[in-house]
């Protein structure tokens, strides 16, 4: 091989590891990926005994601003979200299967367009169980586990999910999701802008 020849190839092989590690998000950079040990990730939704959740719902987005409830119901075959004004008028209704896949039952006429109908879905799926699969990679950080699954990226400690990042290839962050110290989940998306805030319903027994 020609010494040209031996230039290039070792160029080239340069190119391809930095190509490799820019593909990745960047809190992955410098991590060793491998293959997870758990079956499913768990949800940064906490469903009672009966595998409900009730959330007081802030939404702004598309200059719309909607407050009600956002009600979660996980069966064996899926999870329905369902959210409802304080008027009881219903603002969408999705239904999520184990392995990510969504039907849009209704949608409310204001936000009934394909890019905000996707936009919602894909949101609430980040606060979602997620199956894994042969594509879900685990990273360790310090006291921390990452699971970058489906083009999002969840933050656990101890097992529960603390924030998830969902991004459009590999590089651009899309949305966050974010578990508050008060319980309240914040979800923010740049493109288009969407906000919604979810807090707890907590039902005292008496």
């Amino acid at each position: 091989m020609s010494f040209n020849k031996k230039v290039f190839t070792a160029w080239l092989l340069i190119v391809l590891v930095i190509g490799l590690y820019s593909c990745a998000p960047s809190p992955l950079k410098g991590l060793e990926k491998q293959t997870p040990s758990i079956d499913v990730l768990q949800s940064i939704i906490h469903f009672d005994n009966n595998g409900q959740a009730n959330y007081r719902c802030h939404v702004e987005a598309f200059d719309q601003l909607i407050s009600g409830m956002m009600i979660f119901k996980k069966t064996e075959l899926n999870t329905r979200v369902l959210m409802m004004t304080d008027f009881g008028l219903k603002v969408l209704d999705i239904s999520f299967t184990a392995n990510g896949q969504y039907k849009i039952n209704y949608i409310m006429k204001h936000f009934d367009y394909q890019f905000v109908r996707e936009s919602f879905a894909l949101n609430i799926l980040m606060l979602l169980d997620q199956q894994i699969s042969i594509n879900t990679y685990f990273y360790q950080k310090f006291d921390s586990s990452l699971f970058y699954h489906q083009k999002m990226l969840f933050f656990q400690k101890d097992g529960i999910t603390q924030k998830v990042k969902r991004y459009r290839g590999k590089k651009k962050l899309i949305a966050i999701v974010k578990m508050q110290k008060s319980a309240n989940i914040d979800i923010q998306q740049f493109q288009p802008p969407i906000s919604m805030t979810l807090s707890p319903i907590i039902h005292v027994k008496k």
